[in-house]
């Protein structure tokens, strides 16, 4: 199959979304009037019922750009990953260890490969593969219930960390966690399967999960210079937890997915996960039912005051770059000295580890920064200070 070039993104993003609409109505589902059971519902199944949050979700269609332009939202994943060079790989494995999380049509293709799945590419099952990001996966078949992380993958990855996270970080924290690059990894790993691998063993910071991340692999990756380093995924669940925001109740959903007003005046959640609060009214009024006792008084002094916090990570992130980059240096250079050469190249994979579990895979650093700032610029100064140890030996 030949994938789409960029050029064409645009227009395929168009028809894409009409014929994911029209093709899901042709799987075989269950009665949406009678939910439960094994059979996933998929969006179409819901769509009617549900108007204004099927009609929110697909708004965010080209909400969310990144650096290269293109649109990167939940309503548009399929095709932004089917073209995104960093995204499914769909000739390879790589791409099933995405749909993990991706997809809740995972937990069919599960149940029918077993842990096989891992090793099968993703253009062999893309027909199998009927929603991205759908309604099935933060509400199974019921979406009156209590909000859940469907994902099979998730919930025996995550073990019973998974059951001490609120449900409205669950939903979201099934793919907005630091184990992505598991299941991608399973397919070269002897042995290992969702049921023995346990990647919180040690706890769920960024030393814990490092230990575990490097025990269970089975080379890191390198560079063009031969340097190791570590992908940190997007940690955004762990992170958020004990943070201030989560400390006072909140969930990744209570600012992402706020309550709106349609034109009838009836309340519903909006569903376009992907926009920006700081873009969102209904959001920032949200925020400031508590920041208002900052003296914050107005939704464009609220989207100032966060912009600020954003700038502060924006200029850590410098300085601990500034210092990747000299290590780094070093390090290609080398020395006659094994040792330091040796210890100059683990500390350079531990800052640059804590440097990427702080931005949570922000495309712009600093872009996360009200999930959890005190603890985000935290591992920003323990990753300059890593850094610069490792400078230090080269002296």
């Amino acid at each position: 199959m030949k994938w789409l070039s960029y050029k064409h993104l645009t227009l395929f993003t168009l028809i894409a979304i009409v014929v994911m609409v029209a093709g899901c109505t042709s799987v075989k589902t269950k009665d949406a009037a009678n939910p439960g059971g094994n059979a996933i519902l998929h969006i179409a199944d819901w769509k009617d019922k549900y108007p204004d949050q099927y009609k929110s979700y697909m708004s965010g269609a080209g909400d969310y750009k990144e650096k290269d332009g293109l649109a990167h939202s939940h309503a548009v994943l399929r095709q932004s990953a089917e073209v995104y060079p960093r995204g499914l790989y769909a000739s390879t494995n790589a791409g099933m260890g995405c749909i993990a999380c991706k997809s809740a049509d995972i937990n069919t293709l599960y149940e029918q490969y077993g842990d096989k799945v891992w090793t099968m590419k993703y253009e062999d099952l893309r027909d199998k593969v009927v929603d991205f990001y759908g309604c099935y996966s933060c509400h199974e078949n019921n979406p009156e219930g209590t909000l859940t992380g469907a994902s099979v993958s998730y919930r025996k990855l995550a073990g019973d960390y998974y059951k001490t996270l609120a449900p409205g970080d669950v939903a979201c924290g099934q793919c907005h966690n630091a184990l992505g690059g598991y299941t991608r990894r399973l397919a070269k790993i002897p042995g290992k399967n969702l049921d023995n691998l346990h990647p919180y063993r040690y706890g769920t910071d960024a030393d814990a999960i490092l230990k575990a991340f490097v025990e269970d692999g089975d080379k890191l990756p390198v560079d063009k210079d031969g340097v190791q380093y570590f992908y940190s995924g997007h940690p955004d669940v762990e992170i958020f937890q004990g943070s201030t925001h989560q400390s006072l109740g909140l969930t990744c959903a209570s600012c992402h997915m706020p309550q709106q007003t349609n034109e009838s005046g009836k309340q519903y959640t909006s569903h376009d996960a992907s926009g920006s609060p700081l873009k969102n009214e209904a959001a920032l009024k949200y925020c400031l039912t508590c920041h208002k006792s900052q003296g914050i008084e107005s939704t464009d002094a609220m989207v100032k005051f966060v912009k600020g916090k954003q700038g502060d990570l924006v200029n850590a992130n410098k300085d601990v770059q500034a210092s990747l980059d000299k290590l780094h240096g070093l390090i290609v250079a080398g020395t006659t000295d094994t040792n330091v050469d040796k210890k100059a190249r683990e500390l350079y994979i531990k800052a640059r580890w804590y440097q990427g579990y702080s931005n949570c895979d922000a495309q712009v650093p600093g872009t996360k920064a009200p999930h959890a700032f005190d603890k985000m610029n935290n591992y920003l100064t323990q990753a300059k200070k890593v850094a610069d140890e490792g400078i230090a030996l080269y002296k």
